[in-house]
């Protein structure tokens, strides 16, 4: 199992995170919905059982859950879905022919906004677009403008465009007309759920593109330019729980002889002006997260291999390392009281796991477990060792209940991921929590070794 991606309700009460496991025929990928228990009170429990999966996770101001996933026939495009904050089953509460990218949502208003790709104008004349491809077998892309491929994927026809989407699932098209400009776009609203921000990427000389900062606002659509810096991209936009700021990335444009350098910088929305935070810091933060009384951030950026969680109060010229221990963290978010942050955690200490199998006797370091040794609930038994069982056995990895023994002892939830393995493989769910203070007199330094989530205690 990877962990892809990780929720926390507005009440910090619940952590949904989406994982990926092979299918049953170990070919492809399939994602799920899983809730943790922040106290680490209740066990781990799956969500979503979709055959094509789930991804996206994100909550609503009212607590309900949110995700993207294709249910239904081969050729059904991926739309938005709600599981209800009270229970009960989950709820299709958006879809268009071409499709759902990503979902969005206000931390204090209902707000919802999707990213999706569009053909024509605007969202109106998607439906008719594809529907006259199809019916006339069309398939060719005419390309008039740069880029025409990202990676291994042909770009276009369509183009991403931002879309609201109403109480009763009508959709609007926020940026009509527009380009390429919202290609892998990273945006943010804020917590009035009034305008998002998100990155625009604009063409330059000699086929190169450079990346701003736009405002837009979820009511008419409005567009302003807040960050357009000729000298460098402006990435990973993130905006105060006031509204008044916005914390980005600067990357400098590289050249032959000057290599790029990325720094952080606030800049307020109010008159558009940009100043560089954390000027004595020496490393190239990757991602950005505010505290909830905006006094500061926290930090991530690579150090020595390692890529651990930093806390940054306004006005300090260095970050103070929350983490120490060998792993690299990402997906930080704060919660609302500001006492905890949670993370994705990885380490080569104790890698995820990316399906329950047997292990391999010939494998170098494999140990014969003990005789009596108690197996994980759900593990199978040991089996003929004929030729054809000396084959690797891919079994579908779940949550089978707690497991007795699990790698370094830890017990409870995390203890049952992938059960089906022998009690000694069992893998702990890899998502930390840091302890973190919303004023700068409480900020402290986590634990050499911090602990799963599953043996925290508030």
């Amino acid at each position: 199992m990877s962990p892809r991606a990780l929720a926390l309700s507005p009440d910090g009460t619940r952590a949904v995170i989406a994982q990926s496991t092979l299918d049953e025929k170990s070919t492809a990928y399939v994602g799920a919905l899983w809730e943790l228990d922040p106290a680490g009170q209740r066990p781990a429990r799956r969500l979503t059982h979709g055959a094509k999966g789930e991804s996206n996770p994100v909550f609503t101001a009212s607590g309900d859950l949110l995700f993207i996933a294709s249910r239904g026939g081969e050729d059904d495009p991926v739309s938005l879905w709600r599981l209800p904050a009270d229970g009960g089953e989950a709820e299709q509460i958006a879809q268009r022919a071409g499709g759902v990218s990503a979902v969005h949502t206000a931390a204090r208003a209902d707000r919802i906004v999707v990213t999706a790709n569009v053909l024509g104008h605007n969202d109106s004349d998607d439906e008719r677009i594809r529907t006259a491809r199809k019916d006339a077998k069309v398939s060719a892309v005419l390309h008039t403008g740069y880029p025409v491929r990202y990676w291994d994927a042909d770009l276009g026809p369509d183009r991403p465009h931002l879309i609201s989407v109403g109480a009763d699932g009508i959709l609007g098209d926020l940026t009509p007309g527009i380009r390429g400009s919202l290609r892998n776009a990273a945006l943010d609203v804020a917590a009035d759920g009034s305008f998002a921000v998100t990155t625009w990427s604009v063409p330059g000389p000699l086929a190169s593109r450079r990346t701003t900062l736009v405002r837009v606002d979820l009511e008419s659509g409005l567009r302003t330019s807040l960050v357009d810096d000729e000298g460098g991209n402006a990435t990973s936009p993130r905006i105060s729980p006031d509204g008044t700021r916005l914390a980005f990335l600067h990357e400098t444009v590289t050249t032959p002889e000057d290599p790029p350098r990325i720094t952080l910088r606030i800049c307020e929305l109010a008159t558009k002006e940009a100043r560089g935070a954390a000027l004595g810091w020496d490393r190239w933060p990757t991602s950005l997260a505010w505290l909830p009384d905006g006094s500061g951030l926290l930090l991530t950026a690579d150090d020595h291999g390692r890529a651990p969680i930093f806390a940054l109060t306004l006005g300090d010229e260095v970050p103070v390392p929350l983490t120490t221990d060998d792993a690299a963290y990402t997906d930080v978010t704060v919660a609302p009281d500001g006492r905890f942050a949670y993370a994705l955690r990885a380490s080569y200490e104790a890698p995820p796991a990316s399906r329950a199998d047997r292990p391999d006797r010939r494998r170098p370091g494999y140990r014969r477990p003990a005789a009596g040794a108690e197996r994980a609930a759900g593990a199978p038994r040991p089996a003929h060792r004929g030729a054809r069982d000396r084959r690797r056995r891919h079994t579908r990895a779940r949550l089978a209940g707690p497991a007795r023994r699990c790698r370094r002892g830890y017990t409870g939830a995390a203890a049952a991921v992938g059960a089906r393995r022998p009690a000694e493989l069992v893998e702990h769910l890899v998502v930390a929590v840091e302890p973190v203070a919303a004023r700068r007199p409480g900020i402290r330094g986590a634990a050499a070794r911090p602990r799963p989530v599953h043996r925290v205690r508030t």
